[in-house]
Order: structure tokens, then sequence, then C-alpha cells
């Protein structure tokens, strides 16, 4: 089962959120935290993608997705106008994206995370 074409666009959409959006606080370094990978990181491999290792670029969106499912609390407006998706979609999403890429199915947020 490959992911389709607006698929990828939603995990594009989704990453460009976790660096651009209000989830995760820059100050703090909060993506970073969350997700091993620092803002600079993540707009390179994201810009980079077509070109990029899939193993530099699947632990990003892994972790990211995972992040956007998981942490930010109470900000359920705010995530769909940044995704364009609710958080059981990006879960849906997060669930195929695991299983194209030969991850187990994760049972909870902390297990999700590479």
């Amino acid at each position: 089962m490959r992911l389709s074409g607006r698929e990828k666009e939603a995990i594009q959409r989704c990453v460009i959120a976790a660096v651009d959006g209000s989830f995760f606080s820059r100050r703090e370094g909060l993506l970073h935290t969350l997700t091993g990978i620092d803002r600079e990181q993540t707009l390179q491999t994201l810009y980079e993608r077509e070109g990029a290792k899939r193993a530099d670029y699947e632990p990003l969106v892994n972790n990211v997705l995972n992040s956007l499912i998981g942490y930010p609390h109470r900000k359920p407006d705010e995530l769909y106008a940044g995704t364009g998706m609710d958080r059981e979609e990006i879960r849906s999403l997060f669930g195929k994206f695991r299983k194209q890429t030969g991850r187990d199915t994760a049972k909870n947020h902390f297990e999700g995370m590479e």
C-alpha cells in the first residue's frame, strides 16, 4: 500500500506546520526535544526531499506526525488550520506511513518515536 500524492502532500503540510506553526515553542527548542531534529535540519531535509536519503527523511516524517498526534494539547482548530487535518486523520496517515515504511504500529506516542 503506497501513499497517494494527496497523502504525500498532507505529510508535507504537517512538516511545515510543525516547523512554522505554533505547536512547538521555538524559544524552548520543543521541536528538537520532541522529534530529535531542529528546525533548520527539518527545513533542509524537507526541501531536499527528492535527493534526501530515506534514512534521513523517514525518521523526520515519523517523529513529526507522531508529535502532532501526541503533543499540541487543546489546539484542535490550530492543528486543522495548519495541516488541513484533525488529529484522527493525522493518526490514520501516521499508521499508513508506518506500514509503508516497514515500521510496527505504535501502541502509544512514545513507542512511535525514533
